[in-house]
């Protein structure tokens, strides 16, 4: 995972795929929109196009599109049209990716699914807003962020780092390299083949609409199967519409985590599904501090060799 060398085109290309559910035409142009100013030229993959109930066409169909663009020389970022559920679906045709030049792949969410896939490899993983976001106009401004990241890494030059200024769940301090996830996808994804060594991760996490007995459920299974043991540091993202039952479940996402993991805890960073989103590159060098009056994590950002 460490950094590629040498200088790139200032030309940028993106390929924008649906590797999950479908995004409306009007919110693909409105992306295209967004990225033209920051110099980048957009192609909507005809595949977007494509309609299998709520997926973006057949499994196979999507498998073989995305197999096809990884290898492609003339792309230097595939943006995924959004999440939702599907992507975990193309994971056991996910081809090899051949000797090519550094290629980002941009999304989060259900996007978890690829990102850990193809962690390891020359595939810079960015978790990011996506086109689907674009239907709350607030949250353009999350797109332009992963815009802006994605330009600054394949121009070659050294990216300043990024600091996030959180509050502290608990205190300690904690350094490896980044990753981040939505809880349930990565949940459901243990004891397969594809979730990645976590040994002295810093990990992030966010998810959308779960009950926070679910929640629970979810942080005891990252618990039983020792992804506790293997990170250097948890930090929450956004837990955003989370539901309750009658009576109540007694006990906040920040403490739920607190329960199960004894390390630095580290929350609000603004990832996930709620108003703000900023980009976070899997694999780039983190440093979380948390002290009693806050707590800081500061990303080294860098593309995948």
């Amino acid at each position: 995972m460490g950094p590629s060398g040498g200088t790139r085109s200032a030309h940028v290309k993106i390929l924008l795929l649906a590797p999950a559910r479908w995004v409306a035409r009007p919110l693909l142009e409105q992306f295209r929109a967004v990225a033209e100013p920051f110099g980048f030229e957009v192609e909507i993959a005809p595949q977007n196009e494509l309609r299998d109930h709520q997926l973006a066409g057949p499994d196979e169909t999507r498998v073989t599109v995305l197999n096809e663009s990884l290898n492609r020389d003339d792309v230097d970022a595939i943006w995924c049209a959004r999440g939702g559920y599907g992507a975990g679906r193309l994971l056991p045709a996910l081809g090899k990716r051949g000797p090519a030049r550094p290629l980002i792949l941009a999304g989060y969410s259900d996007i978890t699914a690829l990102h850990f896939a193809l962690l390891g490899t020359s595939v810079t993983s960015l978790h990011a807003a996506m086109p689907i976001d674009l239907k709350s106009p607030e949250k353009v401004d999350n797109l332009k962020a992963a815009f802006a990241l994605c330009r600054d890494l394949l121009s070659g030059a050294k990216v300043a780092p990024r600091a996030f200024e959180l509050s502290t769940v608990r205190a300690g301090d904690a350094e490896g390299w980044t990753v981040a996830a939505n809880l349930s996808v990565f949940t459901h994804l243990l004891g397969t083949p594809y979730v990645p060594k976590l040994a002295g991760a810093v990990l992030c996490l966010e998810d959308v609409g779960e009950y926070l007995y679910s929640l629970d459920r979810m942080f005891l299974h990252l618990k039983l199967a020792g992804v506790f043991d293997e990170i250097a540091g948890l930090v929450l993202g956004s837990f955003s519409d989370t539901q309750d039952n009658d009576p109540p479940w007694g006990h906040t996402i920040e403490e739920i985590a607190a329960h199960y993991y004894a390390g630095p805890i580290g929350a609000s960073l603004p990832i996930g599904h709620a108003r703000h989103n900023q980009p976070i590159v899997l694999g780039s060098a983190g440093k979380l501090s948390c002290k009693a009056e806050g707590a800081t994590l500061t990303l080294h950002d860098k593309l995948s060799a």
